[in-house]
């Protein structure tokens, strides 16, 4: 349901500042023009408006025990079926007794699966399974694709331009697969804001080709309706680093302890030289590149103890941890790390939350540093596993052969 003409339906304490000049070619003279109510634009816009409907939702809510909720102006309700649309009547009476209307016109049925503001919004399995699912419409995804494929044929994308498809692509994937795919969007944050040229660079090709793998097979962001009786599992990962000559040491450290059957993994692995070729080079560190992949290593290690599962993974470095939680680096070889994490969580369907430690409890501090006399002492029965990474020169390639490698390293 939406409210009718509602911008212009909330007055302002400041209406001289809803008068606005322009120049007329055709009569050459300036001409004045005055917008009765709300005024799009102003930074202070969003919460003067948006104060009014949460107002009317609150009266439906109290008074009509109506389940609505409100995105500026268009009002969502979930409601059983038995009551049928009497939630609509309510909401609609409650825009009434506040001198306000909805718009008939944009009003919805009540169904099983109904389309919101761009997406499908699936309720039908609410009573059975407890979950509800969301997902961006098809014809949404086909036409910011189609897009980007016009934009690389024309070899231009402007910042305008950018940030209208950096827009549309962060409400798709931010009603997916919760910030998958967010990093990839790098290339649109440097046209919007730093650039200066007008081609689409090879940068935005490789973009294009992530969204062109994963985009057609985004799967339904899927809401539970209660906490899973699984108990999650319990990862901790760490890297360690020593500026040397001629290269510089890079080890790797993780352990996993899932809690249903109570068996622990572990493992540690030494970065070879090549993998340094894929960082940017001259920095004095790099061991936020290095525990991003340290984060990486073990669900393609473990990928069917990883699969469908609820994970809490633990790193003790904030700059690394901002990046995977974010989905986002601002430097392009930490863009790639969080790609291929987020990747190997989307083929598994894994559902992770991410949490800083400090070092001194960071138990995969211990295997990075290959200090195992200390670990079994406190797990005494974990066991070794091989850490799994993909190879430096599939690293360094575009984007299908990583994608490509990553699913073929998890079908176990």
């Amino acid at each position: 349901m939406t409210w009718r003409e509602a911008y212009r339906q909330i007055p302002v304490r400041t209406p001289w500042y809803t008068v606005f000049a322009i120049w007329s070619v055709a009569r050459r003279r300036v001409e004045f023009f005055y917008l009765d109510g709300h005024n799009f634009g102003f930074r202070s816009s969003v919460l003067n408006f948006n104060a009014f409907p949460h107002l009317a939702c609150a009266l439906a809510r109290v008074f009509f025990a109506c389940p609505v909720d409100h995105f500026f102006d268009d009002f969502l309700l979930v409601d059983s079926r038995r009551r049928g649309s009497s939630g609509q009547r309510c909401l609609s009476l409650s825009l009434n007794l506040l001198g306000q209307a909805a718009e008939p016109s944009k009003q919805k049925e009540m169904a099983d699966s109904n389309v919101g503001l761009g997406v499908d919004i699936d309720v039908s399995f609410a009573h059975s399974r407890l979950t509800i699912f969301a997902a961006p419409v098809h014809e949404r995804i086909d036409r910011v694709l189609q897009f980007l494929r016009d934009c690389s044929r024309q070899n231009y994308l402007s910042p305008a331009m950018a940030a209208s498809v950096r827009g549309k692509l962060g409400c798709i994937f931010g009603t997916s697969y919760y910030r998958f795919g967010r990093a990839s969007l790098q290339p649109l944050i440097q046209r919007e804001y730093f650039e200066t040229s007008l081609a689409f660079s090879p940068e935005l090709a490789a973009m294009l080709e992530f969204l062109l793998y994963v985009m057609p097979v985004l799967p339904p962001l899927a809401m539970s309706l209660r906490p899973s009786d699984v108990p999650p599992l319990v990862v901790y990962t760490d890297a360690m680093f020593t500026p040397r000559k001629p290269h510089p040491l890079m080890r790797i450290g993780w352990c996993v302890h899932d809690p249903i059957s109570g068996r622990s993994w572990h493992s540690d692995l030494e970065l070879s030289p090549e993998y340094f070729t894929l960082f940017v080079p001259g920095m004095k560190t790099y061991i936020c590149q290095g525990e991003g992949i340290g984060a990486v290593a073990p669900a393609l290690s473990l990928p069917g103890l990883f699969r469908g599962r609820h994970v809490i993974q633990f790193n003790d470095n904030s700059g690394a941890l901002s990046s995977l939680i974010n989905g986002y680096a601002s430097k392009p070889d930490m863009a790639r790390i969080v790609n291929v994490y987020h990747l190997a969580q989307f083929f598994l369907r894994a559902t992770v939350w991410l949490e800083w430690v400090p070092s001194a409890a960071n138990i995969a501090d211990l295997p990075s540093r290959l200090d195992y006399a200390t670990y079994f002492q406190h797990v005494p029965s974990s066991e070794w596993v091989v850490s799994a990474l993909p190879p430096p020169p599939v690293w360094r390639g575009g984007f299908r052969p990583l994608a490509a490698c990553v699913e073929r390293m998890l079908a176990v």
